[in-house]
């Protein structure tokens, strides 16, 4: 039976955790090392090696004033931008490569905090809600719909998704 053990090997002086090894059957070994930003609790870099080669480097950087992070994977490779509303909700995701555009994806919110329209690369999924912020309406940007209906106490009872058409029952304990 293939096996995995873990060392817990380094604490700095705040007594966090800066290095951990894990072994599979004594045949190999990934150690992670986590570094932190000066004088705070936060992540800087988690970086994970094998033999001394380093495999992945994630560096994490929180923009406060910006309210937004990322995270950086091996010196560029990959770079996700995580962007945040004034409610902290989120507001927009960015993906970018040293190769490639940018990959944006972006939401609004109803005043609810219920996803009101998603877009991905332009395109636009919009959404649709009842008075108890149950989902009602999908309308996709190739200009699908799914819609929901649901019974009194809530219980979905119809969806149409994708063409079809799919009824719910429940008992009486709302099963």
């Amino acid at each position: 039976m293939k096996s995995f053990s873990q060392s817990y090997n380094n604490y700095d002086n705040q007594e966090r955790l800066t290095e951990r090894e894990t072994t599979h059957d004594n045949t190999f070994t990934v150690k992670e090392q986590t570094d932190y930003k000066n004088d705070s609790d936060d992540v800087d870099h988690i970086k994970y090696s094998e033999n001394n080669e380093v495999l992945h480097d994630y560096q994490y950087d929180q923009d406060t004033a910006e309210n937004q992070n990322t995270i950086t994977n091996n010196n560029d490779l990959l770079k996700q931008v995580a962007k945040f509303n004034d409610a902290n909700l989120l507001a927009s995701l960015t993906y970018t490569t040293k190769t490639q555009q940018p990959f944006e994806i972006g939401y609004d919110y109803t005043n609810g905090g219920n996803i009101l329209k998603e877009t991905i690369q332009g395109k636009a999924t919009t959404y649709e809600y009842d008075g108890n912020n149950q989902l009602t309406k999908e309308t996709f940007s190739n200009g699908d719909v799914n819609s929901y209906q649901y019974d009194e106490v809530g219980n979905r009872k119809v969806a149409h998704v994708n063409g079809i058409d799919f009824t719910f029952s429940y008992n009486d304990a709302n099963q």
